[in-house]
């Protein structure tokens, strides 16, 4: 768990981790409890401790692949690998339930040598890898995260309140707590967990209009 880790100021790592730890399990962008993006320095030094230490890093980027941190998967934000990555719900864009994990040689090597074999009830459709093809489709069509996370910006930058945002997730941090009945007003969710801050996550083919009525619902909400 991350409470074994020393986190310094410049998001340097000093790992309280014995022979005994096997993996390291990560969350790509932790987002519930409030948006916390790990610097790039970050994941260079997590990723040089397990390497070091010959300890497997997992990534759980349900939350930050295909699209979410602008790349496939949100290793790719950092420049760095994982050893098995966990996706899920954007890799069909959440239009059909399909998940999939990934790892490099050195896990599938170990796993295709082995009697780690199964199978489930209910494998991956057709459909589902179809989703998933199309959503592939639309990362190199669109292109455009850069431009989408800007704007996100500049639409908190106008609130004139504390905020943060990576890639298509971010957190505007509001002067009063807001009701489940306020956000509803203004077109709105509440995150339950952080009842004082407004968390998104935008989808890729954000256009103008989405902007648009983003900025409006925050907008109303402030005012309510």
């Amino acid at each position: 768990p991350l409470d074994r880790f020393i986190i310094t100021k410049d998001f340097g790592i000093q790992a309280a981790i014995d022979e005994t730890v096997g993996a390291v399990i990560v969350e790509s962008i932790p987002w519930l409890h409030g948006v916390n993006p790990r610097s790039k320095q970050w994941w260079i030094n997590l990723r040089d401790l397990c390497t070091n230490r010959n300890i497997n890093l997992i990534v759980d980027d349900v939350a930050g692949s295909f699209g979410k941190l602008g790349y496939a998967f949100s290793t790719d934000r950092y420049n760095i690998s994982a050893d098995i990555i966990a996706t899920s719900k954007a890799i069909t864009a959440g239009y059909v339930p399909f998940g999939a994990t990934f790892a490099n040689k050195k896990i599938v090597d170990v796993l295709k040598d082995s009697t780690w074999d199964h199978s489930h009830t209910y494998n991956p459709s057709a459909y589902a890898i179809e989703a998933c093809n199309c959503v592939l489709e639309r990362l190199d069509e669109f292109n455009n995260i850069p431009r989408l996370e800007e704007n996100l910006s500049d639409i908190f930058f106008h609130t004139g309140l504390e905020s943060c945002n990576i890639g298509l997730v971010g957190e505007l941090k509001l002067p009063t707590t807001k009701s489940p009945e306020q956000y509803w007003k203004a077109g709105l969710e509440l995150n339950i967990y952080v009842p004082d801050r407004f968390i998104i996550v935008m989808p890729v083919i954000a256009n103008e209009e989405y902007f648009f009525r983003l900025a409006t619902s925050i907008r109303t909400l402030l005012s309510l």
